[in-house]
């Protein structure tokens, strides 16, 4: 064997790869424990991804999935309730990265023909469905308020008071810094130092763009004139690149940023809870904590006209995962129900709605996904939802149309 050769063999293997031979050398064997003909097997393509192995037959649909995926397993459960038609379906998850999809099991219509198997080292093991009790712990959570540089604020006062003044600037304060962004850039950074704070001023355009990285300034005392001159103006240009120069995109960010702004599109009243810090379920595998969730933020938390607490999540185009991730946050808020009604100083049994909310690429028509359908028809029927779709959101100026509950699609205009 040549030098490259052994280097080579001895090269980890892509993700690709990985896929590859897991579908070659270990899904058929894993579709046969839980029941799965062999024979039934379908290959990739024709709308069907490489990222599970398929086993099609006349009663269930089997999906089998490789710890490859990461993350990326719990699409099996999103794209599966679409493809299954009227048949059961069948997943056979890497433990260690399954729970998100046993965590959403029970918030799920109580006759969907549903089994949930693990598997680890060749072996499989089938799993019950838990109660809705049972899921609320997990996303349970006592969280730090937004960041006061106590002792440390007269330095930036000045700083802060002009960035709340400004047009185009929006707070983005979370527990560890004061931030504001411009149409969802971050422009201005502040937190707090063993000794005193830093501050980033302008686009972190990353490490390999050809635009300029501001470089952080560290103060030990309040600012001078000439610094706080050179922050500002720092800022400044950041906002000008994000409104009109390199920075400019139609992304998802500027449309939450436009709704946040303009809440009243989706008919919200005031006080509206804007990136309201949230748990999700996550695969312990890829979790770093001892508990099996990850950070998330809900969009935006908010009061209608009839008193519904609304909770809104925004996408750009059909994804996949919008049903999902919105049930995701409607459980977190029942976990957490009677500190977020005390936030919006609302009875605390008021009922709990989903806003799934999608905007048109570049503000034009929204689409969905072709799966957006039976992942809300599988929803438990007490759940209340409804969508809207969001056009010229791009020129600051969104319309909305809005679904009566539990109806979808929408009709054409």
């Amino acid at each position: 064997m040549s030098a490259s050769q052994d280097d080579a063999s001895l090269a980890p293997m892509t993700a690709a790869r990985r896929r590859e031979e897991f579908a070659e050398r270990r899904a058929d064997a894993l579709a046969e424990r839980v029941g799965a003909a062999t024979s039934s097997r379908l290959l990739s393509g024709q709308g069907r991804s490489p990222r599970y192995a398929w086993f099609s037959e006349e009663g269930v649909l089997t999906l089998v999935v490789g710890d490859q995926e990461g993350d990326d397993v719990d699409t099996a459960l999103a794209v599966g309730l679409a493809e299954r038609g009227d048949r059961a379906l069948r997943l056979v998850l890497p433990h260690g990265w399954h729970e998100p999809t046993l965590h959403r099991w029970p918030w799920l219509r109580d006759d969907l023909p549903l089994e949930v198997w693990t598997h680890t080292e060749g072996t499989t093991t089938r799993h019950g469905r838990p109660s809705r009790v049972a899921t609320l712990p997990l996303v349970t959570s006592v969280e730090d308020p937004a960041l006061h540089l106590g002792d440390r604020t007269g330095w930036v006062e000045d700083l802060m008071r002009w960035a709340g003044t400004q047009e185009n600037l929006d707070p983005a304060h979370r527990r560890g810094i004061r931030a504001w962004q411009c149409r969802g850039q971050r422009v201005l950074r502040i937190e707090r130092s063993r000794r005193g704070l830093t501050i980033v001023a302008g686009i972190d355009w990353g490490a390999t763009s050809p635009h300029e990285t501001p470089e952080p300034l560290a103060i030990t005392g309040p600012l001078t004139p000439a610094e706080l001159s050179a922050v500002t103006e720092r800022v400044q240009a950041g906002c000008d690149q994000r409104l009109a120069g390199g920075a400019r995109k139609p992304d998802e960010h500027w449309l939450q940023a436009v709704l946040r702004r303009q809440p009243e599109a989706l008919g919200l009243e005031q006080p509206v809870l804007r990136e309201l810090p949230a748990w999700r379920p996550r695969g312990s595998s890829g979790s770093r904590g001892e508990q099996s969730r990850g950070r998330g933020y809900v969009d935006l938390a908010g009061l209608d006209a009839t008193g519904t607490l609304v909770l809104v999540e925004t996408k750009l185009g059909g994804d996949d995962m919008l049903v999902l991730q919105g049930l995701d946050y409607r459980i977190w808020a029942e976990a957490n129900r009677s500190r977020l009604t005390a936030r919006l100083d609302c009875r605390s049994d008021v009922p709990f709605e989903i806003s799934y909310c999608v905007g048109g690429k570049d503000g034009g028509t929204p689409t969905w996904s072709r799966h957006a359908v039976a992942q809300l028809r599988a929803l438990a029927p007490d759940l209340r939802w409804h969508v809207q779709e969001v056009t010229d959101w791009f020129d600051d100026q969104p319309s909305s149309r809005r679904g009566s509950l539990h109806n979808f699609p929408l009709p054409e205009v």
